[in-house]
């Protein structure tokens, strides 16, 4: 057998060859830095009525009008605080995605509810709308769309199925920043959005999350599940309530705030998503062998051209009987300064 039929743990070739793992360079500078500057001569560093969380929620929400917002310590917190909005409680049922992160079940557990696993598209990796119509029985309350690594969901058929069985609706856009349904930004067409910022998101402070709502119901209730059950709006605390401590801080909204622009392009001008492959190990059952570029036009949401989406991570091993791995691409955009790499991907905000 040739070093090309081998895994690499075995003297083969590598899947994942250096080319595919940009070397980390700098990834912040001076902007950073003057904004932690500026929070530090604060005389406070909680969130709430304070500048940097202020300016932060100013640019999120000139991206996603969202009217109610809660900024959190992680994507994970954010959903949790959804959930807990949503009145979800011990027994109930929540349909959601077997492929994502632990972080969108994890609050399920919490709560004491079960997590329902619907099937997915063949093709977008997302939640198929039949198979979740499907899953719903009396115990059922709430519908957990992920935008799976930037690719919306169908949204308008997860809503009418919410609307017609009296569900909540939850998305979670952790993976989805500037990805949008139909001209609308993910997390604004579900009842709630949840959003992270974590170190390896589109937009980062190294661990920090928000969730919004434009529905009253919900949004009320946002601010007093991630802060102890504390109505800070109108200085009420409730003791009603089992709220945990997930607010975030100034220094984690003054960081945050300070990264680039956002930009619904891919990077450096390429019409392929900033030259990554697709590999496969040659002679793997169900794989193909061909390595090639991915292209816009391979990737799900670009086949929808009113869903389109941001993606975090693309689809790399993609085979009949293979699990589907993830390459993560790291485009060089230029927006901290010339000659660095940026690792926040296509989409980011900032000045």
């Amino acid at each position: 057998m040739s070093a090309t039929e081998k895994l690499a743990i075995h003297g083969g070739v590598p899947v994942i060859t250096p080319d595919l793992v940009p070397e980390m360079q700098r990834r912040w500078g001076e902007p950073e830095l003057e904004s932690l500057r500026q929070a530090v001569e604060q005389p406070t560093l909680f969130y709430f009525n304070n500048k940097s969380t202020g300016r932060m929620l100013e640019k999120f929400r000139s991206m996603y009008p969202l009217e109610h917002v809660m900024p959190c310590s992680s994507g994970t917190a954010s959903i949790h605080i959804a959930l807990c909005a949503a009145g979800i409680a011990p027994g109930d049922e929540v349909i959601t995605t077997p492929i994502t992160d632990m972080g969108t079940v994890v609050g399920i557990l919490l709560q004491q509810a079960v997590p329902v696993f619907a099937d997915l598209g063949a093709h977008t990796y997302n939640l198929d709308p039949k198979d979740v119509e499907a899953k719903i029985t009396s115990r059922t309350k709430a519908i957990l769309a992920v935008h799976l690594c930037g690719n919306p969901c169908d949204m308008d058929a997860l809503q009418k199925l919410a609307t017609k069985h009296r569900l909540v609706l939850i998305e979670d856009c952790a993976q989805a920043w500037g990805a949008r349904f139909r001209g609308r930004p993910v997390g604004t067409v579900g009842d709630i959005g949840c959003y992270s910022l974590n170190d390896f998101k589109h937009i980062s402070c190294g661990d920090g999350g928000i969730v919004g709502s434009n529905n009253p119901k919900f949004g009320n209730l946002l601010q007093p599940f991630g802060d102890k059950g504390y109505d800070r709006v109108n200085q009420v605390r409730s003791s009603e309530l089992l709220a945990t401590c997930y607010r975030m801080s100034e220094l984690q909204s003054a960081f945050a705030v300070r990264r680039p622009r956002p930009s619904l392009r891919p990077p450096s001008g390429s019409k392929s998503t900033n030259g990554w492959k697709k590999r496969t190990p040659f002679g793997l059952p169900g794989l193909s062998a061909k390595s090639r570029r991915i292209t816009t036009a391979d990737l799900p949401g670009r086949k929808h051209p009113e869903r389109p989406g941001q993606w975090q991570q693309i689809p790399g091993l993609i085979g009949p009987r293979a699990q589907t791995t993830f390459v993560r691409p790291v485009p060089t955009c230029g927006a901290r300064s010339p000659g660095l790499r940026c690792a926040c991907s296509p989409v980011c905000w900032g000045d």
